[in-house]
């Protein structure tokens, strides 16, 4: 799939990234290292049985957010 999307469309940059994933609990946390741009954190908030409201995830994740700054 690589090969073929890199023949119809070319490449024009290539990105150095680094990536360690952990959950604790229905938490996902991605931690990014990029070549010469930082270090970046996604959080996501996951819910794969249904159990929880959208607001109750977004307030998950804001409360972490909060946290972390």
């Amino acid at each position: 799939m690589k090969n073929i999307l890199i023949r119809q469309l070319g490449v024009k940059i290539v990105v150095d990234k680094r990536r360690k994933i952990y959950f604790i609990d229905n938490v996902k946390f991605h931690f990014d290292v990029v070549e010469n741009l930082g270090t970046f954190i996604e959080v996501e908030a996951i819910d794969s049985k249904e159990e929880f409201r959208l607001e109750e995830l977004e307030r998950t994740v804001t409360n972490i957010l909060t946290f972390l700054n």
